[in-house]
C-alpha cells in the first residue's frame, strides 16, 4: 500500500510536469523493500511493485498500454539499482561511504536514464508525447 500510495503521489504531480515524473518515492519503497528481501524472493517484491505502480498508474486515468509500459520502466529503474548494489555488495551497509556512493550513482545515472529511455521512446512513437 505504500508503494501504491508513494507511486500515486509521483504519478499526480507528472500532471502538473508534463509527464516528468517529479518524486520517487514508490521507488525508494520498492528498492528498501528489494533490499531487505532475500534474493530468491526479491521477484516476488519486484512483481509486487509493478503491480502497484500499474494500479497507480490506471488509478491517475492512464491507459492500459500506457500504464503497462511505465510501470515496467519503473521496474528497470529499481531492477538495476537492486540488482547492481547486490552484485557489488553494496547492499548491506549503507553507513559506509563507499555504499552510498554507489547507490547514488546507481539511482542518479543508469538507472533512471534506462527507464526514460523506456518511458519516453514508448511516449513518443506509441502515444505522441
Amino acid at each position: 500500500m505504500a508503494r501504491f500510495r508513494g507511486s500515486w503521489a509521483g504519478i499526480l504531480t507528472t500532471y502538473y510536469t508534463g509527464r516528468v515524473a517529479t518524486s520517487g518515492g514508490g521507488n525508494a519503497i520498492a528498492i528498501a523493500a528489494g533490499l531487505k528481501t532475500r534474493c530468491k524472493d526479491c521477484s516476488k517484491v519486484l512483481a509486487g511493485a509493478f503491480i502497484a505502480n500499474l494500479v497507480a498508474d490506471l488509478t491517475a486515468g492512464d491507459p492500459l498500454p500506457n500504464a503497462a509500459v511505465l510501470s515496467l520502466a519503473n521496474l528497470i529503474e529499481i531492477g538495476i539499482v537492486v540488482t547492481m548494489l547486490r552484485r557489488l555488495k553494496a547492499d548491506r551497509d549503507f553507513s559506509r561511504p563507499k555504499a552510498l556512493l554507489i547507490f547514488y550513482g546507481l539511482a542518479l545515472g543508469p538507472a533512471p536514464m534506462a527507464s526514460a529511455l523506456v518511458a519516453g521512446t514508448y511516449l513518443h512513437l506509441a502515444a505522441g508525447m
